[in-house]
């Protein structure tokens, strides 16, 4: 019988891959707070050395996003979270890298007018597409919903189609596919 880490191995190595980070990350002891606890000894992984846009487990992820996306001849990416999402900077970097066009759908909880600063400047300086929405807070945003203010947003000059989520494939129901843009849709939910 394979061990379960051997069997993911082989399994992900089924997979489309490109390079957006530098591993393996460090692991780095936290002596003073295992001493602290009087307890077992306390280790942290370091993904935020990763590398893509001061780095975060979210880069692993888009490691095997970007090939699919590429591999469908994609020009434009959307993707949603809130107004300063790792998820969707991290998108947006990787993005930039490939030479891909991404659309984030930033949704505002609060309301205080959006700031260019944080994970919002990073957005604009990786020359991503900002719309932003307004949503309730704690309430979690799905891919319909997204899709909707993106679709609205973009009428008349671009409409989502040809949508791709991590565990979905095909577009949703009411939205047309575009020539011009093949874009593929991220999944994610508010953070």
């Amino acid at each position: 019988m394979m061990k379960s880490d051997d069997f993911l191995r082989n399994k992900l190595e089924a997979f489309d891959r490109v390079s957006l980070i530098h591993l393996p990350t460090p692991m780095r002891k936290l002596e003073r707070l295992s001493a602290e606890l009087g307890g077992p000894e306390i280790w942290i992984k370091r993904d935020d050395l990763t590398g893509l846009a001061f780095g975060g487990n979210k880069s692993r992820k888009l490691e095997y996003i970007i090939p699919d996306v590429l591999s469908k001849k994609a020009e434009v990416v959307v993707t949603w979270g809130s107004l300063q999402s790792n998820w969707t900077m991290q998108t947006a970097a990787a993005c930039a890298k490939f030479g891909l066009h991404s659309v984030l759908v930033l949704f505002k909880t609060y309301d205080l007018p959006p700031e260019l600063d944080g994970n919002m400047l990073l957005n604009h300086l990786l020359g991503a597409d900002m719309w932003i929405k307004p949503a309730v807070k704690g309430k979690i945003v799905t891919q319909d919903f997204a899709l909707a203010a993106a679709n609205e947003r973009g009428a008349g000059e671009r409409r989502v189609g040809n949508a791709v989520s991590p565990s979905e494939r095909g577009p949703p129901p009411g939205f047309s596919p575009s020539d011009r843009f093949r874009p593929i849709l991220l999944k994610n939910s508010l953070q």
